[in-house]
């Protein structure tokens, strides 16, 4: 669909596209390109001089630029632990938020302490919403550390339902 006084995008055929291309569309004003070319680089990117142009691309961006190549990264072979855990440190809060995320979906406990520090610094909100969500999963008993610091620091933040993140 698009406004009459919209053109027509006729470039829907990403398949044949490079990796280069794909990555360009990292950065389309249409979402529908931009989540395709996530999952088609997600698909493609098995090899390491793929991986490092995606690990490039995330470094070199914020925004949404940097969330595709992430999300690229994690649905192929790209993403790693030791990876993960330097995303806790990316400039943009949604990058920290999709790591703890992602570390926490493939059960990487032993990355519990990295989170721990991130707890101890981290003012985004909705970081710490990811922080909270992550380490209370089965299985994530280490994660309690987590909690205690965030807690320690939740009459930092103004938002008055920071606590009702962390009650359970």
């Amino acid at each position: 669909m698009r406004g009459r006084s919209q053109k027509l995008e006729r470039d829907v055929n990403l398949a044949g596209k490079s990796r280069e291309e794909l990555l360009a569309l990292l950065k389309h004003p249409n979402k529908w390109h931009r989540q395709m070319a996530v999952r088609l680089l997600g698909r493609r990117v098995r090899d390491a001089e793929g991986q490092a142009s995606l690990i490039r691309w995330v470094s070199d961006h914020e925004g949404r630029e940097a969330l595709g190549g992430i999300w690229a990264l994690s649905q192929g072979e790209g993403w790693s632990k030791d990876y993960g855990e330097s995303l806790l440190e990316h400039s943009y809060p949604p990058v920290r938020s999709w790591a703890v995320r992602i570390l926490g979906d493939r059960g990487a406990t032993e990355s519990v302490a990295r989170m721990r520090e991130l707890a101890k610094h981290e003012n985004n909100l909705e970081v710490w919403n990811q922080l909270a969500s992550t380490v209370m999963k089965p299985g994530m008993a280490p994660g309690l550390a987590v909690i205690g610091e965030l807690l320690r620091r939740s009459g930092d933040q103004e938002d008055p339902r920071v606590a009702l993140m962390l009650w359970w």
